[in-house]
């Protein structure tokens, strides 16, 4: 569907395309056949004007002409014979602008409009075509998901009674029973034991520790990792033959051992030793909960909506701080550009897809640059270019940034930022304005050596390019043809071809050749712009 409805909407823009320059080729024969019977009328008027002159003045004078004197009625019969003729030719020519303006209004425009009619109902019934398909394959899959989930036969267990036949509790003591137990030999209690050096015996007997305790086989989560390792008699210990632990917390015991050195350096008869609290029997349940009974029911309903907490980093867990974003990424992040960098078609534009940032930039300098050199060509101050172009690339809605600080007095390096702006971008087209896709024909075409016929395809390649890149190409090219009438500034056609080459095209070339064709490209693409479009109506 989705390659259906791409080919259906370029096949409609180059019909569409079609249709318009139609109608543009009429029109302008009609206005072109209006100004010639314009100039007609204008000669006529002109040469009756000098009848009647002639007339009123005295006929007794003779004027002097290549063919030798000639009187009043000597002239004033070769005026009426120009009359003559130019009678009939302004007759013709105002007929004529007649008649094309009647067959425009009365059949090539009724034909256009028809034309534009089956188009859209065309493009209408189409849609309508692939609206049904789309409802089609929901229907069958929403179909296909309510019979997985209620089976219709019948013979299938549905959804709904699968996930609640989960009984949750025996899932997880099965787990935990067949869960690996790693033995860490680190939680083994150690017990006190005084120096000999300061009345210490023999090593005593190490107490027997059970042996749910010695295996350690108890859950921890992340979050009390520190606390369980500090306080071992509060951790909740779950054996092989899964065991709870008690419900009682123990509290630590101090015992006076004498012979140890105090505080002053003399040996004291007695300190405080936390010792651990003896381990005692704990009841067995089936169930995690103690308080419920031994006997597994299945799941049990909610009583309340699940509420769902953020995660919180363990206090010195320096690899969860680090893969959070630090101010300056974030930063980064939300002062991203629009402007600079994305797709032409997603910046601000008029209607006919030109970029306002585009128009605004060939105003300024079209009206402030025609005295200004090397447009284009040379560089302006890198620090005021930088943060003209962040300032605009954050907020590309707001044009006025780039109208000049002062009217009074315009400088050629405001001139060169403004310029510098607009090649750059170009230049960060994702995908260039004369496209990835057409740049290898444009560079073929370039190969042509006949103009008449490398023009013709040029207007070819032109013409299918999307809509975007097509009216900002025409406003560029018209541009450039503006920029190469003025001699001040000194950039001819040859000199912006070099320049904005690989801008537009967005080849990379290292031989000379190559570079000699792109520059051709772009050379007579300016020079054949007024052939490819149609000049804009002022």
């Amino acid at each position: 569907m989705c390659e259906e409805l791409s080919s259906l909407s370029s096949n409609f823009s180059r019909l569409r395309k079609l249709a318009k320059d139609d109608g543009q080729r009429k029109e302008k024969e009609v206005q072109d056949l209006i100004i010639l019977a314009e100039k007609s009328k204008t000669r006529y008027n002109s040469l009756c004007s000098d009848l009647e002159k002639l007339r009123n003045s005295d006929q007794s004078q003779k004027k002097i002409t290549l063919q030798g004197r000639k009187t009043g009625s000597q002239q004033e019969e070769d005026l009426i014979k120009k009359i003559q003729s130019a009678d009939q030719d302004y007759s013709a020519k105002a007929y004529a602008s007649q008649r094309a303006k009647n067959d425009m209004i009365k059949i090539h425009r009724p034909k256009l409009s028809q034309k534009l009619k089956n188009l859209i109902l065309e493009l209408d019934n189409a849609l309508q075509l692939q609206l049904q398909k789309y409802a089609a394959y929901n229907e069958s899959l929403i179909i296909g998901m309510g019979n997985q989930i209620i089976p219709l036969d019948g013979n299938r267990a549905s959804m709904r009674l699968i996930s609640s036949s989960v009984d949750v509790e025996k899932s997880l003591y099965d787990y935990l029973r067949g869960a690996k137990i790693e033995n860490k030999s680190s939680f083994i209690p150690i017990e006190y034991q005084k120096h000999i050096l300061f009345g210490g015996g023999k090593t005593p007997k190490q107490r027997n520790v059970p042996n749910s305790f010695s295996n350690n086989s108890r859950l921890v989560s992340n979050s009390s990792t520190v606390s369980s390792i500090a306080a071992p008699s509060t951790t909740n210990v779950i054996p092989q033959t899964y065991v709870p632990p008690s419900s009682t917390t123990a509290t630590a015991t101090t015992t006076t051992t004498p012979g140890m050195p105090s505080s002053n350096g003399n040996l004291s008869n007695t300190a405080s030793v936390p010792q651990p609290p003896p381990l005692g029997p704990t009841p067995a349940y089936s169930t995690l909960d103690p308080a419920r009974p031994s006997t597994l029911t299945g799941p049990r309903a909610l009583d309340s909506p699940t509420t769902t907490y953020p995660e919180q980093l363990v206090p010195g867990d320096e690899y969860a701080a680090a893969a959070l974003p630090t101010t300056e990424e974030v930063i980064t992040t939300s002062t991203k550009g629009q402007l600079f960098g994305q797709p032409i078609e997603n910046v601000p534009h008029d209607d006919e897809m030109v970029p306002y940032f585009v128009k605004k930039c060939i105003s300024l300098i079209e009206t402030y640059g025609i005295n200004s050199e090397g447009i284009y060509r040379s560089s302006p101050n890198k620090l005021k270019l930088e943060e003209l172009k962040q300032q605009i690339d954050l907020n590309p809605n707001n044009l006025s940034i780039l109208d000049p600080p002062d009217l009074n007095n315009i400088t050629d390096d405001y001139i060169f930022i403004i310029a510098s702006l607009l090649k750059n971008f170009f230049a960060e087209l994702p995908n260039p304005l004369l496209t990835n896709e057409q740049s290898p024909n444009f560079i073929k075409c370039g190969l042509i050596e006949d103009l008449k016929t490398m023009h013709i395809q040029l207007h070819r390649i032109v013409f299918e390019l999307p809509d975007a890149n097509y009216f900002t190409l025409r406003d560029l090219l018209f541009h450039f043809a503006n920029l190469n009438n003025i001699p001040k500034i000194r950039m001819n056609v040859k000199n912006l071809s070099i320049v904005w080459g690989n801008n537009l095209l967005g080849c990379e070339f290292t031989t000379k050749e190559e570079l000699s064709v792109q520059c051709r490209v772009i050379e007579e693409l300016i020079s054949a712009a007024q052939d490819i479009f149609n000049p804009k109506d002022e």
